[in-house]
């Protein structure tokens, strides 16, 4: 039987200066990092973000939509 991994606590990026922090550090760290939405629904043209989170192999980030466009350079980075 596998064992279970417990997910590492969010960090709730919350202040501008968290968000730069935490760009910094995924842009330098190399390797993946997994992208999700929690939207009001699924119809792309009629529905919105609300919420979104960014996932490493050992840290999860929580973020308002507000500090979306922070990220723009790291989803554009291959």
């Amino acid at each position: 039987m596998p064992k279970l991994r417990l997910l590492p606590t969010a960090t709730v990026v919350d202040t501008d200066e968290k968000a730069a922090e935490v760009l910094s550090y995924l842009m330098n760290r190399g390797g993946y990092v997994a992208i999700d939405t929690e939207t009001t629904g699924l119809d792309k043209f009629r529905d919105r973000i609300l919420y979104w989170s960014m996932a490493t192999e050992r840290s999860r980030y929580f973020l308002e939509v507000k500090y979306l466009y922070y990220f723009d350079r790291l989803f554009q980075n291959k």
